[in-house]
């Protein structure tokens, strides 16, 4: 397979036990409605659809785990604000500065309009220790290499939050995530002191750092575990909903207007802040070859343009 990645765009899949030993053709047709049968069995023959890396033909038989790829044409792709800034870089590790409204790996829709893409044509492909969520900002680790991905051990996380609420004292938020049965989004999650079934660690140190005219405050949040929606789901769980959040704010309806394009100007306002205010603020790290320890900081954007801090 000899497809560069920065050219063309990979979708892909694995198949799942009840699939063993289906044939190739019967899997693309069944599963992906993007084509018909003679459409997948044209892009079989024309070696766009690979699994495990080599090309097939329509007649092969799959076997449970198989990685199934499809190779297409890049497409346009919807907007996002591709303006990030590389504040380190050495021959294995670089620092990047993430706008909100970005995602760091390709998913969806987003796959040129991703930060593994855009950096990856200037650094060459590139292996992302952690990650943000596309409307969180601020500062991620890429190394070089697999190898040097796996050894890096990110020593301290800071996050800067603005949130709904006089936030006046400091809290550490050491309990479980687990899901919101009162969403009906099924992958909104809230933060208990309390162990619970379906449950994961987290543990959170919040420190107050500003409370605004308007009833927003400023927390410095401090990462002892790195869950899904942690500080979102902490946050907001505590009873300080994430200013600009469609998921984790104050009315989580608005999370689906977007969803069917029925978001309002209204709504809009809502929100406060176009993008939810999460931004990684401080990384602390032991360099995996030099072992110096590296530091990085990181203004949120919305401390000096919305809050004035």
């Amino acid at each position: 397979m000899d497809f560069d990645r920065f050219k063309m765009r990979e979708r892909y899949s694995h198949v799942r036990e009840n699939e063993h030993g289906m044939l190739l053709l019967d899997y693309m047709t069944e599963n992906f409605s993007r084509f018909d049968r003679d459409g997948w069995q044209e892009k079989i023959k024309n070696k766009r659809v690979f699994v495990n890396g080599s090309s097939a033909d329509c007649s092969f038989v799959l076997k449970k785990h198989d990685r199934v790829s499809l190779w297409e044409d890049l497409t346009a792709e919807p907007s996002a604000n591709l303006l990030f800034e590389t504040v380190y870089e050495d021959g294995n590790l670089l620092v990047f500065d993430k706008p909100s409204d970005l995602c760091v790996h390709p998913t969806g829709p987003f796959y040129q309009h991703s930060l593994w893409f855009q950096a990856g044509r200037k650094y060459g492909e590139l292996f992302f220790a952690g990650r943000l969520d596309r409307e969180t900002s601020g500062l991620i680790i890429a190394a070089r290499s697999g190898k040097i991905a796996s050894a890096l051990k990110i020593d301290r996380k800071e996050y800067l939050v603005m949130v709904h609420g006089k936030f006046e004292n400091y809290v550490r938020a050491s309990g479980f995530l687990l899901p919101d049965k009162n969403s009906t989004i099924a992958k909104k999650r809230r933060f208990s002191f309390q162990d619970a079934e379906n449950s994961e660690s987290a543990d959170t140190e919040l420190f107050p750092l500003k409370i605004n005219s308007d009833g927003t405050s400023v927390v410095k949040a401090v990462l002892h575990s790195g869950r899904m929606h942690q500080i979102r789901a902490t946050m907001f769980s505590l009873g300080y909903p994430v200013v600009g959040d469609k998921l984790y704010g104050l009315d989580e309806s608005l999370y689906n207007k977007i969803s069917t394009q029925s978001f309002s100007e209204n709504d809009r306002k809502k929100l406060l802040l176009a993008n939810q205010a999460l931004h990684c603020s401080k990384l602390e790290f032991i360099h995996p070859l030099s072992g110096d320890k590296m530091s990085f900081e990181s203004p949120a954007p919305w401390m000096t343009d919305t809050v004035g801090y």
